[in-house]
This record gives C-alpha cells, structure tokens and sequence, in this order.
C-alpha cells in the first residue's frame, strides 16, 4: 500500500507599510500563509515510482472558506516523470528567477503590503496557474532537462467537472533549463514559451455608429420607438446612384495611388466614406479574441558565497477592449466594417437645427434643410460637431496586457545567515509601470525554521484595481518567522 505522509510550511509576518496612495493609507499588519502537504508514494517492482500530492490553504479566503492549491498524481522513472492534475506549468516551475531570502520579489507578497505591486518574470499569474493539466519533465541529460505542459479547458481543481468543447482556452507550453556546477560554482540557464487560449475573454463589440443623443422622430415628429429603430437601421440600403458614387471614389483613390500619386485629403476621406458606406447592410457585431503568448528566460551563476540572477520575461496579452464615443479615429480597413447608419426625418425643418441631419456618402452631416429632397454637404454655418459620428464602438488592443518584465538580484549566504539585494520592474505597453527594490535577511535558527527580514521600496502607476490614485508608491519593512515541515 502506498505510504502517506503529510508535510506544509507556515509563515507567519508583522510589518509596516506606508503607502502614498490618494483615498488609502498604511500602517501596521500582520500576515499569515500556510499549507498542509498530503503525500503518497509508493515504487512498484517494475522501478516505477507513484506520488499523490495535495495541498491544502491553512488561511481562510475572503469567503471564509479554505481551499485545495495544488493536488495531481506523478509518475516517475527513467523516463522522467509524468503528471496529472493541478499543479504548475513546466516553464513556471523549471525558471530561474530573480532570488530573495525574505518576503519574496519575484513572484513574492510585496502586494500584500502595498496593492498593486506584483512583479514576475516566471509566468505563475499569467500562464494559469494551478490549472488542471498534463506535465512532462525530462531526467536532466548533461545538465540540461526538458518540459512540457498541455492544459485541455485551463480549469482549477475547484471547477466543476465540464465536458469539452472546443478546448479554444487550452493553454500549452515548454522549457528547457540547463544547470552545471564547476569548481565551487554553478551555471544556470532557463527559457520557457507558453501560448494561452482566450476564448472566454473574446469581446462583442459594435461596428456601427449610435444613434444621436436626440431620439430619432418620423414624419410627424413622432420618437422612433426601440423596435421601429432597429428596423429602420436594418432596412437602410445603399441606392444605386451612391453605388456607383462610392465605386468611382474608392477608383479614383486606387488610380492615384498605382501612378504614384498622392491622393489629397478630401479624396481619401471619400474613399473611406465610400468603404464604410458600401458595408452597411453587413452584420452589426464581431467578436475579437486572440491568444496570449508568455515567454521568459532567466541567468544564474554562484560563485562561492555570491549568487546572481538576471531575469527576462515579455508578454503579448492580445486583449482587447471597446471605445465608444464620437470622433473615433479609424483606417481604411476598419472604415469597411462599418454599418448601422441613422437617418433623421425631423419635423422641424429650420436650417441648421441640432435634430436635423442625414448620412451623406457615409457620414452624418446636420441638413441645412430637410424638406429639400437634395442631400447638402456641411458647411460653417449648418454643421453641428457633435453630430459627426464616425462609429458608436471600435476594438482598440488593451496594452495594458502586453508587458516586458525583468530583474537582477545578488544574494551572499554564510553558514545560518543569508542576505539578498534585488530590483525588478514591470513595464506595460501602455505606458504603466511597477518597480519593487528589497533588501532580505534570513537566518536559520533551527532545521526547517528561519528568521526572515526584508525592506522594500515599490511603485505603481498601472491603474491596479485596488489602487484608488493614479499613482501608487509605498516603503515597507516586514519580519517573521517561516516554518517548514
């Protein structure tokens, strides 16, 4: 029967933080984190070697109720070892990180301190976690081992059982790590990749432009009521004369541009009206969502006493999200996209009114005088601004998902004591950025039990979720003990 165990750790923190943060302050605190390990292992006869592992949270969630973290099934050999369930993805588990003796900067609990300055680089947060999954890790060959990750839905141990469908938010990776001592030093090196399905996070999202903030009325002035909008927008059609209008325009343009000539502005705006006219009895909604791509790499050497890492990651979020407004800004290809055009047949017939206007080659223009039958272009005297709407919604990538994220350490150990210098920092594509800079010492005082320091100077101007002002800094000093069993 296979022999079960159990094991964990505990670490217990009291500290001070001060935060610089608009609507939040700091002060003193004290922290727990603790897990209780199940662990199984039984070797058949054939060498083959099994192992069950459960983790279970010691802190109660914001719910009041505790949760599994890890638990799967390994299968070891020479083969290497196999496993099932949840537990970490191979690039996560086989980097080499920035190091710290205390609290922890890679990865580490600087944001219990002051939300909204987390910092990796191995790719924990970002590549799923604990989701359930298959993991393949090599026997290391001349210093060099291999893994391999395939998670089918990117669903933890705690979802409920779903059958599948698609596997659109499968998720998959690999690494390959390299370590090699000489002399009293080691060499080490890591590079993992991991492409991460998204199709959960795809959004819908408008192509066509709103109707005006003034209801829209029929003949007798009558507001269009919601049912009788709709089927005024599905029903608009282009009319042959503006079919051939917009033909002759997005022609002229094309004519242009192959004899190498330069199109002016008015030309190339009537293309783009053109476009966007020809499109418009196309469906009104898209849907976008692509995968996200993690990669990482990390450098250690030890050298006596001294250690030091240097750490990479980048990732491409592919997110995106919807701007809505008038005045959006769009190219010649998303022009085609455009549809859902409004027309407005006010009863009040005065020039140059806010409630008067009509789509003329795909642009919404006041109309100096609707009794006319003739569509007016704009002038200075009927043109209202804030009629000019281009279109209601439009994808815009939300570059606050794709980030590069880097850090360096130092650490010096001795006997019991250790102490550690890091510096990492986050920044986003949007402009964000997060920098964490700790101090640790450690130092053990029995097997398994240790004394653990650090100071910590961070910052955050990422627009965290939990942060309420537009930037967020905070110094920290925390001390503890860890225990290990």
């Amino acid at each position: 029967m296979m022999a079960v165990g159990v094991g964990g750790y505990m670490q217990q923190w009291f500290g001070y933080a001060n935060r610089d943060d608009d609507g939040a302050d700091g002060g003193w605190d004290s922290q727990s984190d603790s897990e209780v390990h199940v662990k199984g292992s039984l070797e058949s006869d054939n060498g083959l070697k099994y192992t069950v592992h459960i983790e279970l949270e010691g802190n109660q969630n914001a719910d009041g109720a505790s949760e599994i973290d890890e638990s799967f099934v390994r299968i070891s050999g020479e083969f290497g070892q196999i496993e099932m369930g949840a537990r970490d993805h191979a690039l996560v588990r086989m980097h080499y990180g920035v190091s710290d003796v205390g609290v922890g900067l890679n990865a580490g609990d600087t944001q219990k301190w002051v939300p909204g300055t987390y910092l990796e680089t191995s790719g924990h947060a970002y590549s799923g976690g604990d989701d359930v999954k298959l993991n393949y890790i090599s026997p290391r060959v001349s210093g060099i081992q291999v893994g391999v990750s395939y998670a089918p839905d990117q669903e933890n141990e705690n979802a409920v059982a779903t059958a599948p469908a698609g596997n659109d938010n499968a998720s998959w990776g690999a690494a390959v790590n390299f370590s090699e001592s000489f002399g009293d030093g080691t060499v080490l090196f890591s590079l993992g990749h991991q492409n991460i399905g998204k199709s959960a996070s795809e959004i819908k999202y408008m192509t066509g432009m709103a109707p005006p903030a003034t209801a829209l009325v029929d003949d007798q002035g009558t507001a269009l009521s919601g049912d009788e909008l709709a089927a005024a927008h599905r029903n608009m059609r282009i009319t042959p004369v503006e079919e051939a209008a917009n033909k002759a325009a997005i022609k002229k343009v094309a004519d242009l541009e192959k004899d190498e000539e330069s199109p002016t502005a008015a030309e190339k705006q009537a293309m783009l009206n053109a476009a966007a006219m020809n499109e418009r009895a196309r469906d009104d909604m898209m849907m976008k969502g692509d995968d996200a791509k993690f990669t990482n790499v990390g450098v250690g050497i030890s050298m006596g006493a001294f250690t030091f890492n240097v750490a990479y990651a980048t990732m491409e979020g592919n997110a995106y999200k919807t701007m809505t407004g008038p005045g959006v800004a769009i190219t010649a290809d998303e022009a085609g996209a455009i549809t859902d055009w409004t027309y407005n047949n006010g009863a009040d017939n005065t020039a140059g009114t806010a409630d008067d206007f009509v789509v003329v080659t795909g642009h919404m223009w006041d109309d100096p005088d609707d009794s006319s039958d003739e569509k007016v272009a704009e002038s200075a005297t009927s043109n209202d601004p804030a009629n000019d709407r281009w279109m209601s919604q439009m994808v815009v990538e939300d570059k606050s998902k794709s980030f590069d994220a880097w850090g360096v350490s130092v650490t010096y150990s001795d006997g019991p004591m250790a102490i550690s210098l890091g510096h990492m920092a986050h920044e986003a594509d949007d402009g964000g950025e997060r920098t964490a800079t700790m101090v640790s010492a450690s130092y053990n005082l029995a097997p398994g039990v240790a004394w653990k320091s650090s100071i910590f100077g961070v910052e955050d101007t990422t627009g965290h979720k939990d942060v309420t002002g537009g930037i967020n800094e905070g110094t920290g000093f925390v001390t503890g003990i860890t225990l290990g069993f």
